[in-house]
C-alpha cells in the first residue's frame, strides 16, 4: 500500500515489539493540525489515517510516544501488556494508529475510506512483522488511560468487524476450492473405476 510520508516525526524509540495495534483519535482537527499538536505535547504516532489516506509519522518498527501515560488501565490491557512499565509499556509494544479528530464534534462511525485504510495498513503490518492482528491485539486508548475518549471503542469495532468480513469472504473463497477439488477427485475416482470395471468385462 501507499504511505504518505510527508509529516515524519522524530519523536521515537529505537525498536518496537508490534505484538498489537493500538487505535486513537487524534487532539487536533485535520492532519496538519494533529501534527502540530503532537509536536506541542512531545507526542507521536506511529500512523494517522484522514480522508483514506494514511500518513506514516513513525515507521512500525519504532516505538511511537503514542499510549503516553498509562492510567487505571483495564483488565484486559493488564493481562496483554503485564506490568505496563518499561518493557512491558504499550508505547514499546504495539503500533498506535490516530484518525483525525472531526472538525465540528464527535464523529461515532468512521467512513468507510477510513475502515478500508486501516484494514489494509493492519495487513501490512501484519505481513511484515508476521503478526496476525485480531480482536485480542487491538486495543483502543481508554483502556490503557482511562480518561481518553470514548469514541474510539465504536472505531475498533469498526474495525474488527472489516477485518472479520474480509477473512470470512476469503475463508469462504477457500472453502469453495476445496469443494471443487472434492468433487474433481470423486469423478476421477468414478472414471478409473468404470475403466476397469470395462476392463474386466473386455477380458
Amino acid at each position: 500500500m501507499t504511505l504518505n510520508k510527508e509529516y515524519p516525526s522524530t519523536n521515537y524509540w529505537p525498536n518496537n515489539d508490534p505484538r498489537s495495534f493500538m487505535l486513537h483519535t487524534t487532539g487536533g482537527y485535520g492532519v496538519i493540525g494533529a501534527v502540530e499538536t503532537l509536536i506541542a505535547r512531545g507526542l507521536s504516532y506511529n500512523y494517522i489515517i484522514d480522508n483514506g489516506i494514511v500518513y506514516e509519522l513513525v515507521n512500525w518498527e519504532n516505538s511511537a510516544w503514542h499510549a503516553g501515560l498509562i492510567r487505571k488501565p483495564n483488565l484486559r490491557s493488564r493481562t496483554f501488556y503485564g506490568s505496563l512499565k518499561d518493557e512491558d509499556n504499550p508505547n514499546r509494544n504495539s503500533v498506535g494508529v490516530a484518525f483525525t479528530y472531526p472538525t465540528g464534534g464527535k464523529l461515532t462511525e468512521l467512513p468507510d475510506k477510513d475502515i478500508d485504510a486501516c484494514v489494509k495498513l493492519i495487513k501490512m503490518v501484519g505481513r511484515e512483522a508476521d503478526v496476525r492482528y485480531n480482536a485480542d491485539n487491538i486495543f483502543y486508548h481508554q483502556e490503557v488511560t482511562v480518561d481518553k475518549p470514548l469514541m474510539v471503542k465504536g472505531y475498533r469495532e469498526q474495525v474488527l468487524d472489516a477485518l472479520v468480513g474480509d477473512k470470512d469472504e476469503k475463508d469462504a473463497g477457500e472453502m469453495t476450492h476445496l469443494e471443487l477439488t472434492i468433487k474433481y477427485l470423486k469423478l476421477r475416482i468414478e472414471y478409473l473405476l468404470l475403466l476397469i470395471s470395462l476392463s474386466k468385462k473386455s477380458t
